[in-house]
């Protein structure tokens, strides 16, 4: 089990040789067994912009469908931008949802590691 994130791509932002600096997964809490499996940073896993300033093609890309607008924000949109994406929900690549129903229940009980957590914007509740 690595202490290190051992990412195999080269092009880490803010890193002097390219590798990735962040702890990996299981280096972040390794008290945690169920975590021992993961070699990676969770920005790695998910090939954050952060650490990785040129995503990898393909990697992360999302799954049609699956992601979600809030109907709020786009309400606040130009009449041209909601044309756009009513009609990529009407093809089945995005959804348009209100706000309330955006997060499922059983998605907010779960475990915010420490280093997604840098992604946060103060304030925000975990």
């Amino acid at each position: 089990m690595p202490d290190l994130c051992d990412c195999d791509r080269r092009d880490h932002a803010d890193s002097p040789d390219g590798h990735c600096l962040n702890l990996s997964t299981a280096g972040e809490e390794p008290e945690d067994q169920s975590l021992a499996c993961y070699t990676r940073c969770g920005c790695c896993m998910a090939d954050c912009p952060d650490v990785h300033p040129t995503p990898t093609p393909g990697f992360f890309d999302p799954a049609p469908g699956s992601v979600t607008f809030a109907a709020e924000y786009v309400a606040t949109l130009p009449a041209d931008d909601q044309e756009q994406l009513r009609a990529r929900e009407t093809a089945g690549d995005i959804r348009i949802r209100p706000r309330a129903e955006s997060t499922p229940e059983a998605m907010r009980d779960i475990r915010i590691l420490r280093t997604a957590r840098k992604h946060m914007r103060d304030g925000d509740e975990a």
